[in-house]
Parts: C-alpha cells; structure tokens; sequence
C-alpha cells in the first residue's frame, strides 16, 4: 500500500463512521449512497461492440454466428479485421471513452453534493473567503458551489475520489474484502477517461 493510501485509509472507522482524509488533508465521512451511484451506470449504459461472422459447424445450427468483437481479437486478427470492422471498433472505443467521462462527471457530482459530510465545519464556513482571496470566481447556483468547494478545497488527486468511493461502499456496509477489490476497480475506471479531470476543474478560476 502506497503511503497517501496509507494516509487515506488511516482512519477508516471512528465510532461507526466511515472517515477518509483526503490528499487535502480535510477528514470526510463516507455517506452510504451505494444505490446512487450504481444507478449511475444503469442511467449511462455502454454502448454493444461490433460483430464479426464466425461459422459454428455445428448440426442442426446456422453455420454463420455473429460473434462480439474484444481487443484480444483485433490484435489477434490484426490486418485481416475488415476496415469497416476496425473503423466500427475505434468509433465503439470513442463512444466508452465518452460513457466513461459522462459517468465519472456525474460520479464527481454525487460525491460532491449527496458523498461525503466534512467532519471539519470550520471548512465549510471559510472556504468561500479564502476562494475570493485566491481570485477564483465562485458559482452562485447552491449545487455547483456545493461541486466547486469539493473539487478545489476537499479533494485533489484521483485517489481522493477513488478512496472516498470506496469508503461509501464500506459505509453502505459491504465486506472490507469486497471494498478492497473495489478500489482497484475504481482506480482502474477513473483512470480510463480523462485522469486529468480532477485538475482541469480544480484549475478553473
């Protein structure tokens, strides 16, 4: 485990409480919206890969099946994938890509408004002084000041987000092992779309 993890995992529990300290150094605790967030890829579902003919030889059975393609297959296949095929895959990989920013957005947004409570209140009150201070132009809308105070003045890495993910999870009472394997799942996603997300909008003045 990497020290910042080490850091953020540190106070996992505090009488019944699931804490995080993020990159910040700011204590949250992990508020159990587990069914929010998996309502998210219910809400923004993948898009289906192209096909490819495969011939079953089967009795009984049409010799022509169509077949998914996976990347193992386009890198096995190599120059014998159809153009048509290769191009219909690259658009499939652009529309995950683009399922994968749209979700991790809304994920950043639920985290921000419904995800965590911050144990600190004193936060809460001076932020928006020291965001004036700062130069940084503070929304007016309640929830996009709600999202803005927790990207720039909570979290500050991708493992902020990963860990806190995890944490509602384990708030929402699921198995620690379970939690754990999660929060590789997590690190991997977040990290397929836009790893520099979390920047650019902490970069937003």
């Amino acid at each position: 485990m990497s020290k910042s993890r080490s850091i953020q995992r540190a106070a996992t529990q505090h009488d019944g409480r699931v804490l995080r300290i993020t990159s910040r150094g700011v204590l949250v605790e992990c508020m159990p919206i587990t069914i929010q967030l998996e309502q998210i890829a219910n809400q923004i579902p993948y898009p289906d890969p192209p096909t490819y003919v495969e011939y079953s030889g089967l009795p009984g059975q049409s010799d022509e099946v169509r077949v998914p393609y996976t990347q193992e297959v386009i890198d096995s296949l190599g120059d014998k994938v159809p153009e048509e095929d290769r191009r219909a895959w690259e658009e499939y990989l652009n529309r995950r890509t683009e399922v994968d920013r749209r979700r991790n957005e809304l994920t950043m947004r639920l985290l921000a408004v419904d995800g965590v409570r911050i144990v600190d209140e004193g936060l809460e009150d001076e932020w928006e002084k020291k965001a004036r201070w700062f130069g940084y132009t503070v929304p007016e809308d309640k929830w996009e000041r709600q999202y803005f105070f927790f990207t720039n003045f909570v979290i500050g890495t991708l493992q902020d987000v990963v860990a806190i993910t995890a944490g509602i999870y384990e708030a929402s009472g699921v198995a620690k092992e379970v939690v754990d394997r999660m929060e590789e799942l997590f690190r991997d996603k977040m990290g397929r779309a836009e790893r520099d997300a979390i920047g650019a909008d902490t970069a937003t003045a």
